[in-house]
């Protein structure tokens, strides 16, 4: 296809991004980038505008019984002292406390929503750098101006302002996101480059494998510079399917020039509000933005709360009305029926009920309505400076005050794990092996000591013979097959080696090797998907390199990982 032509058909829902050189940088279809004033990617959660701010507020507090009664008896005052005179009361001690309860509860709504559009704010203008065709250079740019088809640089424990498909890490190895912001799993999830472009650019990259390990970030950009250009020059073409909600549904494919297209799947996939961990930088390619990314569509529209407390309230105020109307029409019947004989009644029937709801209209206290509202703000401000209610120097945030009340009704707490309401830490506690109980393995708190089953590990390694053999190669299989790697690579002291994993069970049997003298000291990816390994053995101080050849990934049919 040449520079000029139209891109391919496109169906409902789909989009292509097709970059090379000579041509421009094009998104099929064009709206994708339209939408917004052509911002697609700006994010907003508030619900009100200046304004629907009034009118939806009033809306949803009319959806209160109590509102609709007091709203009934306003107008009828109204009406009885400006049209027909029978109100027994004067208007303005029935329509100013009613309209104070409405505008507060507006401007507490008011209040809320700011909050949400200050937080939508600060997300919105967060930075991340932006490949800038025109000067083949990166610029920082903010999130809510990313379009449909930028190409990206995220450097470590950054965050993706976009769903992005992975194209370039350092080396080309696997790229570990935290999904903790998406679906509250602690444990990293491994994200690899395709292979069509890992093929492309894994010459290079060997040539200089030995010095890239300890490249500094600049380097890192301007290797990432080297690769767009590449990547325009093979005449990348990446074709998505539509926007899904599921997190597993990724479906698309990348074609180089000349090339069978490869299949994009989830293990591509960098979804917006993730993290990058573990990983010097990553580059990629933005493929959904705004509303159609994952993030988005998983989210819950921002409407009106009712706790528990309140709709109990409101089955009261409606048991409360039946009886107001029915002693109103009680008392409506007897004062006809004890007229005096010969003289009509001052006032009609219905004149004359609308007088007594009037007057019991105190039955259905409002002053209740006024000071719950209040008490809810109130909460609101004690949760948000509690000290009791920290973490690591971060406070609990009532976004809204419409549930506090909810928070002393809580009986049980249902959870699908325990890892939910603990720490979830994962620990190496023991160990048998050739027909020895090594004893506690558990960390002691006396810096410098090592404990039980420490101590009789190495000496069973130590010992020599078959059986230390069994046992260094136990911890030797502990210290290999898994899929942890290291969480500070620069370090050149075994005692302060951290590792980190898609699953905690593998970083605590890595941890329980690391202890017994056998350390996990480096990992790296070599071509094909296979791994290399160097292991120490700190008690003959002699390093090890393993292969991984392949790896079987955990399923639930076969409920284990090989």
């Amino acid at each position: 296809r040449r520079p000029n032509e139209p891109l391919g058909d496109v169906a409902a829902g789909e989009r292509l991004i097709w970059c090379r050189a000579g041509a421009d940088h094009r998104v099929a279809p064009a709206e994708l980038n339209e939408r917004r004033g052509g911002r697609p990617n700006y994010v907003r959660t508030a619900k009100f505008t200046p304004l629907t701010w009034l009118p939806l507020s009033l809306f949803n507090q009319f959806k209160r019984t109590a509102n609709v009664y007091f709203l009934f008896i306003a107008i009828i005052v109204l009406i009885g002292s400006f049209v027909v005179e029978f109100s027994p009361k004067d208007w303005r001690s029935k329509l100013g406390p009613f309209i104070f309860v409405l505008a507060w509860t507006a401007v507490k709504d008011l209040y809320e929503d700011l909050r949400r559009t200050k937080d939508d704010k600060k997300e919105n203008s967060q930075l991340v750098r932006r490949y800038d065709l025109g000067t083949a250079t990166f610029k920082e740019s903010q999130w809510c101006d990313i379009l449909v088809g930028d190409l990206l640089l995220i450097r470590s424990d950054g965050m993706f302002p976009a769903d992005l498909v992975l194209l370039q890490t350092e080396l080309n190895d696997a790229a570990f996101i935290s999904t903790v912001m998406l679906d509250g799993e602690t444990s990293l999830k491994e994200r690899s480059v395709p292979k069509v472009i890992a093929d492309m650019t894994q010459d290079g990259l060997a040539a200089r494998r030995a010095s890239d390990a300890q490249q500094a970030w600049l380097e890192n950009e301007f290797e990432s510079v080297a690769f767009a250009q590449k990547l325009f020059a093979a005449g990348a073409e990446v074709r998505m399917g539509p926007p899904s909600a599921a997190l597993a549904d990724v479906r698309g494919s990348i074609t180089l020039e000349q090339k069978d297209p490869c299949p994009l799947s989830e293990s591509n996939f960098l979804p917006r509000g993730c993290m990058l961990r573990n990983t010097a930088f990553a580059f990629a390619l933005c493929v959904y933005v705004g509303e159609d990314t994952k993030t988005r569509l998983n989210a819950t529209k921002a409407s009106l709360k009712f706790s528990n407390m309140q709709k109990t309230l409101n089955v009261c105020i409606r048991y409360l009305l039946v009886f107001v109307v029915s002693v109103s029409l009680y008392a409506t019947i007897m004062s006809l029926a004890t007229a005096p004989d010969g003289h009509d009644a001052d006032w009609p029937f219905y004149i004359t009920f609308l007088r007594f709801n009037i007057a019991f209209y105190h039955a259905v206290p409002m002053s209740l309505y006024v000071v719950y509202e209040m008490l809810k703000l109130v909460m609101g401000y004690q949760v948000n400076g509690d000290p009791q209610m920290t973490h690591e120097g971060v406070g609990a945030t009532a976004r809204t005050a419409d549930l506090m009340e909810e928070l002393g009704q809580v009986d049980f707490v249902l959870s699908d794990k325990t890892g939910t309401l603990t720490a979830n830490e994962m620990v190496f506690a023991r160990a048998h092996c050739n027909g020895q109980d090594f004893g506690d393995f558990r960390r002691v708190d006396c810096e410098g000591a090592m404990s039980e089953g420490v101590l009789v590990a190495r000496a069973a390694m130590d010992s020599g013979g078959p059986h230390g053999q069994a046992v260094r190669w136990f911890f030797t299989c502990l210290a290999t097959c898994h899929e942890v790697v290291l969480d500070n690579h620069n370090t050149s002291d075994i005692d302060e080696v951290a590792y980190t994993g898609m699953s905690p069970d593998e970083v605590a049997l890595v941890e329980g090797a690391h202890d017994a003298g056998l350390v996990l000291t480096r990992r790296g990816r070599l071509a094909g998907g296979a791994s290399e390994l160097d292991v120490r053995d700190v008690s003959i101080n002699e390093t090890s390199t393993f292969e991984v050849l392949a790896s079987l990934q955990f399923t639930p049919d076969r409920k284990r990982m090989s």
